[in-house]
């Protein structure tokens, strides 16, 4: 038997007026509700492995590593890059390449609280050793909010699945994907994803959660990607915790998932304690604007290691000279930069990354930077033969040395730039 959510939006019914399948659900289905109306605002940190597989090998190799801050808030899912600001509703504003967004909480709410998915009973099943009851569903593509986003684009999707349920508690256990009719803009020829739940401790009470989940692309040539994400050290925004959300101009507001989105266009913001908003200086600190463009030497101060960086992660370095421009200094050799990893691939035997520091400081002052446009390269040493400029008589082998600046690129199966490395920095507002 196939039936929409209208039809068991009176759970007040008595329940042996209902078929059993559907009374069943009926009481699934408000366990899940009540799941989503009752959790509060919190956090996860999300870590994403992605592994691709060519269609000419065997085995799947890993990319890169992307750890991010994901937000339930208000309802809606909110992105940032682990310990910074939670303010994008897009997750590929943060992230390039193949990526999903609404696994956290959107695609829990759209199938349990929406009138979008129709649901089949398919009986008892055993789940990991544990009885449970199996639902499959469908959501066609105009009432979708499932997104995918390719490095050939982005769309919504229609998609159907199966979702499995603890058959004593009601608890969700898995929920499985599947995408129906991707475009071929999107370059696609199958894509599915699968989520598990557990009960985890949100302040003071204990809520079903997403634990892990996986997300598995395919071409038509045969490649395959697929992106493996935990959620791990979830925490409700706490008191000293400034969420702040601001109305956005229309045409500067993010565009959200579908039917799921705020159409208003808020931006939310967080920030621990003491954190300093653009241009704030901390305390007994002077204002001070940087030059339009400079170019500076740092330290690394944070070890990155391939074994167990990951896009996402802070990352500092110090001024190993002044930015000074004649007889002005605008920030002393020994200041703090702070920032993140913005990008960390594997590219089989090759490592490239970028690094984006978003504020200086130094005494009492503190310099964001998040408006500039930040590079940091390394720099290389070239020695170079040539002779001397004297007669060709006693001309001699001169050695000159050439110092270039290169994109922070490896050629290497294990990366380890240690604390002290030389870098550079290039800043321009």
């Amino acid at each position: 038997m196939k039936w929409g959510l209208g039809f068991v939006v009176l759970l007040c019914q008595a329940q042996q007026e209902l078929p059993p399948d559907l009374a069943l659900f009926s009481k699934i289905k408000v366990k899940e509700s009540q799941n989503l109306d009752q959790l509060p605002n919190y956090t996860c940190t999300e870590t994403i492995e992605r592994w691709v597989r060519r269609s000419n090998e065997s085995r799947a190799a890993l990319l890169d590593t992307v750890r991010l801050e994901v937000a339930y808030v208000e309802g809606r899912e909110l992105y940032g890059l682990a310990g910074a600001k939670i303010e994008q509703s897009e997750i590929k504003k943060l992230v390039r390449g193949t990526i999903g967004e609404g696994g956290f909480a959107m695609k829990v709410k759209e199938i349990f609280q929406g009138q979008a998915a129709t649901f089949h009973y398919e009986g008892r099943a055993e789940l990991d050793g544990k009885p449970s009851e199996l639902y499959s569903f469908h959501v066609a593509r105009l009432v979708s909010g499932y997104r995918i986003t390719t490095p050939s684009g982005s769309a919504l999707l229609g998609y159907r699945g199966r979702f499995w349920a603890d058959a004593s508690s009601l608890d969700l256990m898995r929920l499985e994907i599947t995408a129906d009719d991707i475009p071929s803009a999107l370059q696609l020829s199958a894509a599915s994803e699968s989520i598990e739940y557990r009960r985890s401790a949100i302040g003071n009470g204990t809520f079903l959660l997403p634990h892990s989940s996986e997300m598995t692309l395919a071409d038509a040539a045969g490649s395959e990607a697929k992106n493996r994400s935990n959620y791990e050290a979830c925490h409700q925004f706490v008191a000293e915790s400034v969420l702040s959300f601001t109305e956005v101009h229309a045409e500067a507001a993010a565009v959200g998932s579908g039917p799921l989105a705020d159409a208003r266009g808020y931006k939310a913001g967080v920030t621990g304690p003491g954190g300093a908003g653009p241009g704030v200086t901390g305390p007994g600190g002077t204002a001070a604007n940087l030059p339009e463009e400079f170019t500076v030497d740092i330290s690394l101060e944070t070890p990155i290691d391939s074994e167990s960086a990951a896009a996402g992660d802070p990352v500092s370095a110090t001024l190993r000279q002044s930015i000074k421009v004649e007889k002005i200094t605008f920030a002393p050799k020994g200041a703090k930069l702070s920032g993140k990893i913005a990008r960390f691939d594997n590219e089989g035997g090759s490592y490239s990354m970028d690094l984006r520091f978003t504020s200086l400081d130094f005494n009492d002052s503190h310099l964001d930077l998040s408006q500039r446009r930040i590079e940091v390269f390394m720099k290389v040493t070239t020695r170079v033969a040539s002779m001397s400029s004297v007669t060709a008589a006693q001309a001699q082998p001169v050695e000159q040395v050439e110092e270039t600046l290169s994109p922070l690129v490896f050629k290497t199966k294990h990366l380890k730039l240690g604390r002290g490395t030389h870098l550079v920095l290039s800043s321009k507002k």
